[in-house]
């Protein structure tokens, strides 16, 4: 077995086994990358892996495409490396497995270690990167996929098995890709997550027992084999506090992190349960450059496939601490009931209902796409991809948890799991097949709220239930002294709201660098640094015009409001589309390797020439 984070596949078609140029183009891409290549029959792999390089060891026949970087904590299987030992001891991974005459290839569950495809004239190409792929076939990086535009700008991701290049697509969530040289590819879904329906004689009570007995099965998994140096980050929310406390339960006592602005009402509450549970407790604020300063490695990272996930993950970039295991709470909140307040009546009556509620919920977090970027948004288009996502095995309600899991949560993982795994090795408990079917059978009325999951917290730990939840402003008890500060800001705000408008009193705040929301790093809210995002757009846009086939529309940062009057998501994601275009460009250094374009909304051609040396490619990003 091979663990590795970055690879690159080319799976030739019948009677192109031997095509010497599709082989070079294979070859020079992987050597542009870095990788170095395995002997596996008449299919072409290269991995990036410090791994195995001595060729007295046996044949790798498995490779692990797994976050985080470095899994010193994977032990040697007894038995056969396969799925199920994958999820339990690599959480998020895909996985490659040859045989001699069959390649299978096993995505993640639910879509979060991304990994790309595309099929050429010659056969198919499967990489940790979109890059890779684009390296070594050019012309799949044209024409534009609009819809996954649309969904960009809406959700923040680009959901399903979109990229922004519609002939290269991700792997679908839960896919099995199996290839013989004979046969061909094909692709089936038979790993992807299948939820029950809510259980509507499930009481409180009831509830509480598993929960019990689901987070203790959980923490005791994953502390069981003494994972020290450990570190925790601790948000302030329920999900982090929950594992704050099952960790001091069982005896130990982790460094807790909190990435973000430190006067605010997350890092506060994060501080004071690192206090009541005797933690060693570090808050890292965000550097005024924390975006703008580490562009070009968070755009190599992200690839145009999400934002730049709101400065967390250039903090979690900027963190060095030596190599630790590290607890994180991921997609706890999805699980414990927050996605539960967006579903509707109606909405399960149908999976097309459900779609519609979905894109309801989401197009007012978008601009006027019109007037950015000239891309007219297709409502009727986006719903029916959603629909086409939702599948049919999950009644509508589990169909939509498993369509958070899928597609919400991307947003934020993509970055994160990237930014960290050089040094941190990620533990997630939530991320756990049987724990996301108990909260898939909760019923609807005890997610609400999070009703249910409250109580519950409230009763196993009382004096962590009396922190107040970053979310709420109610004081709940005011015995600290960053209650009282946060009380007594909150009177100021509510004093100079009535006397301003509390609009006035928000854009004020964000002129000045200073956000309520404590993921907002400074360079996406003041006007200085904004301006300084503009001035990057501006460069961006020959690369924006050349790669993608876009061009900002005349007086477009009067089009970067959303719906809901707020400018700094769309910001984000402007910058992250030109950053990307510019990635590619020097990426794709060949002088002929530049694109034509047709109108405003999609790429044309791309005029495919072989690849430069590297020597010259570093030339020109010179």
């Amino acid at each position: 077995m091979l663990t590795t984070s970055r690879f690159l596949l080319w799976l030739p078609k019948t009677g192109h086994a031997d095509s010497p140029a599709a082989e070079r183009r294979w070859r020079s891409a992987a050597e542009h990358a870095g990788l170095e290549p395995l002997a596996w029959g008449p299919l072409q792999l290269a991995v990036a892996s410090p791994v195995h390089r001595n060729p007295a060891q046996p044949p790798v026949n498995t490779v692990i495409d797994a976050f985080p970087l470095r899994v010193p904590h994977l032990p040697t299987p007894a038995g056969p490396v396969d799925a199920d030992w994958a999820e339990e001891h690599a959480q998020v991974f895909n996985m490659l497995r040859w045989d001699g005459r069959q390649l299978t290839l096993e995505s993640d569950a639910v879509g979060l270690k991304p990994a790309y495809w595309a099929e050429t004239e010659t056969g198919w190409l499967f990489s940790s990167t979109i890059t890779d792929i684009l390296v070594c076939e050019p012309s799949l990086a044209q024409p534009l996929d609009p819809l996954a535009v649309q969904f960009l700008f809406i959700g923040r991701a680009t959901w399903e098995d979109r990229t922004l290049h519609q002939r290269v697509k991700r792997l679908a969530s839960g896919a099995v890709y199996r290839w013989t040289l004979e046969e061909g590819l094909s692709v089936t879904r038979e790993r992807r997550w299948v939820l029950p329906e809510a259980d509507p004689a499930m009481t409180f009570e009831t509830f509480s027992r598993e929960m019990d007995s689901q987070v203790n099965r959980l923490m005791d998994g994953m502390l069981g084999s003494n994972p020290e140096p450990l570190a925790l980050s601790l948000s302030g929310g329920y999900d982090s506090r929950l594992l704050a406390a099952m960790t001091v339960e069982r005896g130990h006592r982790p460094l807790s992190i909190t990435f973000g602005a430190p006067y605010t009402r997350e890092a506060r509450a994060a501080a004071e349960i690192a206090r009541l549970l005797g933690l060693p407790h570090r808050s890292l604020p965000y550097r005024d450059d924390i975006i703008l300063g580490q562009l070009d490695q968070l755009t190599g990272w992200l690839e145009g496939c999400c934002d730049l996930s709101t400065g967390q993950m250039s903090a979690v970039a900027d963190f060095h601490l030596p190599p630790v295991r590290m607890i994180q709470g991921f997609a706890g909140d999805l699980i414990a009931g927050s996605f539960a307040s967006r579903v509707k009546a109606g909405d399960d009556t149908s999976h097309e209902a459900m779609a519609r509620s979905i894109l309801k919920y989401y197009v007012p977090t978008g601009p006027d796409l019109g007037r950015l970027l000239g891309i007219t948004v297709d409502e009727a288009a986006l719903t029916a991809s959603i629909r086409a996502e939702l599948g049919d095995d999950c009644a509508p309600i589990p169909a939509f948890w498993r369509w958070g899991w899928e597609d919400h949560v991307r947003r934020y993982t993509a970055g994160i799991l990237s930014a960290s795994q050089p040094w941190a090795d990620l533990l997630m408990p939530y991320y756990d097949r049987d724990y996301v079917a108990f909260w898939s059978r909760v019923p609807v009325s005890g997610l609400v709220d999070r009703k249910w999951f409250k109580r519950w917290f409230a009763g196993r730990f009382p004096q962590l239930g009396q922190v107040p939840h970053p979310e709420h402003h109610a004081l709940i008890a005011q015995q600290q002294p960053a209650r009282a500060l946060e009380w007594m800001e909150q009177r100021l705000f509510n004093t100079a709201a009535r006397f301003f408008g509390s609009n006035r009193v928000d854009q004020a705040m964000r002129a000045i660098g200073r956000s309520s929301y404590i993921y907002d790093g400074p360079n996406l809210t003041s006007r200085r640094h904004q301006a300084r995002l503009f001035e990057r757009l501006e460069a961006f846009r020959p690369a924006l015009r050349q790669q993608l086939g876009l061009t900002l529309a005349p007086g477009y940062t009067q089009a970067l409001p959303d719906r809901r009057g707020r400018t700094t998501q769309t910001a984000r994601l402007l910058l992250t589309l030109g950053a990307y275009a510019d990635h590619l460009q020097r990426a794709l250094a060949s002088p002929g390797a530049q694109v034509r374009h047709e109108g405003n909304s999609r790429v044309a051609d791309v005029l495919a020439t072989p690849l430069v040396a590297p020597q010259a490619a570093e030339a020109v990003r010179s």
